[in-house]
């Protein structure tokens, strides 16, 4: 008995910001996976290993146990903090919230594309009331980093962006399981929180990204390229449900306005210039790595922080293919009209 007491008190020891890296993990696994499907469907390339049966099963799998997670990580911290009495820094608090509202988000993300559509009206409204708190939260972090910045590390203030990039990219996601009229405001939102988010994150990644050039340690030069990626993942998503959720014309009938593609547009064009960007840091990152030697990188120890940026660039790195198919279509139309 003594002695599963104490594994167990091991075992808190690790509720922290690792247990939630590791359910961020579990929830945007299945995003790449399902987005990559899509890839290959919209070529009408064969999945191989990739079996659609087999895949929704890995996918279910990953995705419930991420769920589990997320779901004992507040109880599970709370008895750590019960029983080991050792306070922490506030820092270290401000920290577990950004990287809690991250994974409520992703998780949010994730089960948008994964529920079946008979249970779509028992969690929409709960689905709605979690984003609306994680929207809520994450703009007040990122309100925060601008009064925290000259006494607080780079590291910090870079993370406190990212909550409100992720919860955007959430909000298109959601539109897939809600009503058309709950919809609308939800992609406004959505942009709102990418508009207000895009130039501070930029800026104060750079004033990151100068700091830990001279640390040539991978986890920590691929960190940027979460919220770079990310940035890039949140207007594209937006222009793609925008193009069905604003469908209708809009404006006078003589000179209808198309709402949803002029936002779908705008989007991919916005989204492949931060892919680009992202694409150069992530080649940018590794050549600094290799120009240290990796001398400072523990590599036998799992790096679950590094899941987060690789993921969120996977991502946006797929995500053009939502494009390729309409500007194909116009180009294509475009071709027979020319003599």
């Amino acid at each position: 008995m003594q002695r599963a007491a104490l594994l167990f008190k091991g075992l808190l020891r690790h509720v922290d910001s690792r247990w939630l890296e590791l359910a961020i993990a579990f929830n945007i696994y299945p995003l790449v996976w399902r987005t990559y499907v899509w890839a290959l469907d919209a070529f009408d390339e064969p999945y191989g290993l990739l079996d659609s049966e087999w895949l929704m099963r890995a996918t279910t799998i990953l995705s419930l146990t991420g769920l589990v997670l997320l779901v004992l990580y507040v109880p599970l911290y709370l008895l750590r903090l019960a029983i080991h009495s050792t306070p922490s820094a506030p820092a270290d608090y401000i920290q577990q919230g950004a990287m809690l509202l991250v994974s409520v988000a992703t998780m949010l993300s994730n089960y948008s594309g994964l529920i079946d559509i008979t249970l779509v009206p028992l969690v929409a409204d709960l689905a709605l009331f979690l984003w609306r708190g994680c929207a809520i939260l994450s703009m007040a972090m990122a309100a925060l980093a601008f009064p925290l910045h000259v006494s607080s590390s780079q590291q910090l203030i870079h993370r406190l962006f990212l909550p409100a990039i992720v919860t955007s990219v959430c909000a298109s996601d959601l539109t897939l399981i809600q009503q058309p009229h709950v919809a609308s405001p939800l992609l406004s939102l959505g942009y709102i929180m990418w508009g207000a988010v895009l130039i501070p994150s930029l800026c104060f990644a750079v004033r990151y990204i100068h700091l830990i050039i001279q640390q040539c340690r991978l986890s920590c030069l691929l960190s940027p390229l979460a919220h770079v990626s990310q940035l890039a993942v949140g207007v594209m998503s937006l222009g793609v449900q925008s193009q069905r959720v604003w469908a209708s014309p809009v404006g006078p009938a003589t000179a209808p306005l198309l709402l949803g593609e002029l936002a779908m547009a705008a989007g991919a064009i916005l989204g492949l210039l931060l892919w680009a960007s992202a694409a150069m840091w992530f080649i940018g990152s590794h050549a600094l790595a290799l120009q240290g030697g990796f001398s400072r990188e523990r590599v036998l120890k799992p790096q679950f922080a590094l899941v987060l940026p690789v993921a969120s660039f996977a991502l946006a790195t797929m995500y053009p293919v939502y494009f390729a198919q309409p500007f194909s279509a116009m180009y294509s139309a475009d071709a027979r009209l020319r003599p």
